[in-house]
């Protein structure tokens, strides 16, 4: 409105910067989005341990685009379009805390599980040091989202319930060794693999050239050090 009022052409080429940008946005958030159920649907070379059904991990065959993805991600965001603007950040809360009530599950979990594992980092006091910690997160999460609305309540429990009974429905498959098919599902082009070779092997060496050379330099230092004393 600024700029229409104070030169007409100005206020037009604001409005194509602003859909253009607007648009950019939506083609990166899409792309990033469907590409990530897209690879958590990709399986491995027998066919097992994809994340999500299979079926979101089909390519285009032309353009090799993740086609099930887009339309999956296109009607969750139609339905989600459905609530009002209070609501929807209610509901990115509301997820926000359950994966963190997961988080804090896995936590308590693998202390009670496995309490001497290597870690880069431990809770000090040990399990009693994660309690100390944890309940009063958990307190606060739990009442928060015991305020949420309970429109927030259903979406989270049908997706929620979605997402866990696949894992464990996948669990169950993979333990009796059956796995299902992958159609149309591109692990990796030779092109690719040897491409990622060559940028491993590349990086190998840098890393060994910097080390050598760091090497080289402490070596000198010790040897300046040990002439002067």
């Amino acid at each position: 409105a600024i700029a229409a009022n104070m030169a007409p052409w100005l206020g037009i080429w604001m409005l194509v910067a602003s859909l253009s940008g607007s648009f950019a946005l939506f083609l990166g958030t899409t792309t990033a989005y469907t590409r990530s159920l897209w690879s958590m649907g990709r399986p491995d070379v027998l066919g097992c341990q994809a994340y999500l059904p299979q079926q979101l991990g089909k390519l285009w065959r032309r353009y090799n685009t993740p086609w099930v993805a887009i339309l999956v991600y296109a009607l969750s965001t139609t339905f989600l379009m459905s609530f009002s603007f209070g609501i929807l950040v209610q509901m990115d809360v509301f997820m926000k805390n359950v994966t963190l009530l997961y988080e804090i599950a896995a936590l308590i979990y693998f202390k009670y599980r496995q309490p001497d594992r290597p870690r880069p980092f431990a809770v000090p006091f040990k399990i009693i040091g994660v309690w100390v910690m944890m309940i009063p997160k958990m307190f606060i999460v739990v009442t928060a989202m015991l305020f949420t609305d309970w429109r927030v309540w259903i979406v989270a429990v049908v997706f929620y319930g979605s997402i866990t009974s696949a894992y464990f429905i996948r669990d169950f498959i993979q333990a009796r060794g059956i796995c299902l098919p992958s159609e149309q599902v591109i692990l990796a082009t030779p092109q690719e693999i040897e491409s990622v070779l060559e940028h491993a092997d590349l990086a190998a060496e840098f890393i060994t050239d910097d080390f050598l050379a760091f090497r080289d330099d402490s070596d000198s230092d010790s040897d300046s050090d040990s002439d002067s004393e």
